[in-house]
């Protein structure tokens, strides 16, 4: 009777912690899939310490981190985004940078495989956001897709942070970097655990399919430090969106790049 504002049932889980509820299904605790032939339904897999961890976080973050995923320019993926940001209770929003500045309460802005290239008036909107008025303090993710088209405009923004994001893709020629049989889908490693502690505890690894390369340009610069804590070893080589008869693993480009 407490909580008459939820449709309670046999299958619900309720969360409080002080004055601050939420529910959870049971059935949302695992990976669900249905039989084909007999349509019966099946678990896969648990994800309930995801989904527990993340509802707990949701009543017990008091200034949720608010994304913006920006628009205007063919970005695509962002579907996926928003629901992963939302399941672990970010404050998402979708901003039209041929429209609108970005919101400067945003913590964070995300770019996601952008089709065309970004105009001058976009990047400043980016640049105002990222200086936030002298206080800086801002995070902006740029996620690059292999079959985005040229981008020079987005490509100097990017080469002022010291950052070049190269044409191809990641292909690896270490079997043992692989978790399936593409050559595509590729393992990145830790160059040092300031960010992956707890990932290297658990035993953990970071897949990047279909990953693009990355080059550092230069390593500091002014007040600018640029640091790579993903990388492809030396296995792994760039292949070209359009493969060439000329192309061979043995004879193209080799790493370490930046993941």
């Amino acid at each position: 009777a407490k909580f008459s504002q939820y449709q309670l049932n046999s299958q619900t889980i309720l969360l409080e912690s002080e004055g601050q509820t939420a529910t959870v299904n049971l059935s949302d605790l695992f990976h669900i899939e249905t039989d084909q032939l007999w349509g019966e339904q099946y678990i896969v897999s648990s994800k309930a310490e995801q989904v527990m961890t993340g509802a707990l976080m949701g009543l017990t973050v008091e200034n949720p981190v608010t994304a913006v995923l920006v628009e205007g320019f063919g970005e695509g993926g962002t579907e996926g985004l928003h629901t992963l940001l939302s399941a672990n209770h970010y404050r998402v929003m979708e901003q039209n940078l041929l429209l609108e500045d970005i919101d400067p309460s945003a913590d964070l802005v995300i770019i996601s495989s952008p089709m065309r290239d970004y105009s001058e008036e976009a990047l400043r909107k980016l640049d105002a956001f990222l200086d936030n008025g002298g206080q800086q303090g801002k995070t902006l993710l740029y996620f690059a897709d292999v079959l985005q088209p040229e981008t020079p405009l987005l490509d100097a923004f990017l080469a002022d942070w010291g950052i070049e994001v190269k044409p191809g893709v990641i292909w690896e020629t270490d079997t043992t970097k692989l978790v399936t049989n593409s050559n595509y889908w590729s393992i990145a490693q830790y160059t040092e655990a300031l960010y992956a502690a707890d990932a290297l505890r658990s035993g953990l690894f970071t897949l990047m399919p279909e990953a693009r390369p990355i080059r550092l340009l230069w390593e500091q610069q002014g007040n600018v430090e640029v640091t790579q804590p993903l990388i492809f070893t030396e296995t792994a080589r760039i292949h070209p969106i359009e493969e060439t008869a000329e192309w061979s693993a043995q004879t193209a480009e080799s790493g370490p790049f930046a993941a």
